[in-house]
């Protein structure tokens, strides 16, 4: 599976403005490591390009959770392993030279997530 730049289209909006903004972000990082690996310049610009994907990550799952346990969310805790597993793979991919097999893996990891489990919570904040 060749996965180029992700388009960020309105079937990726949970409706919440911060979030939508932050996953917004995350795809323009995500495509910042999609083009390191593909324009072959080297592990230091594709380790430089996981450290920022990586930090909003985290960033982002803090801003999230805190969001949806303000809201009572019930699938919480439920959200946060899987933000945990995330991050674990996000971390693990960084000893993955392949872009063949990171690219795909992060494409699956935010579109899925975005489109699958983060539209769960979306009614809470309309």
């Amino acid at each position: 599976m060749v996965v180029h730049a992700v388009k960020w289209t309105e079937d990726l909006a949970v409706g919440v403005d911060v979030l939508d903004n932050d996953h917004r972000r995350l795809v323009i990082l995500m495509n910042k490591v999609i083009a390191a690996f593909y324009a072959g310049v080297g592990s230091r610009m594709v380790n430089a390009a996981m450290d920022e994907l990586e930090a909003y990550t985290r960033e982002h799952f803090t801003r999230e959770e805190e969001m949806m346990e303000g809201k009572g969310y019930a699938e919480l805790e439920s959200h946060k392993e899987q933000h945990g597993k995330l991050i674990a793979e996000l971390a693990r991919l960084r000893a993955v030279k392949s872009g063949t097999e990171v690219i795909p893996l992060l494409y699956d990891w935010l579109v899925t997530h975005i489109m699958k489990t983060d539209k769960g919570y979306s009614h809470l904040f309309r």
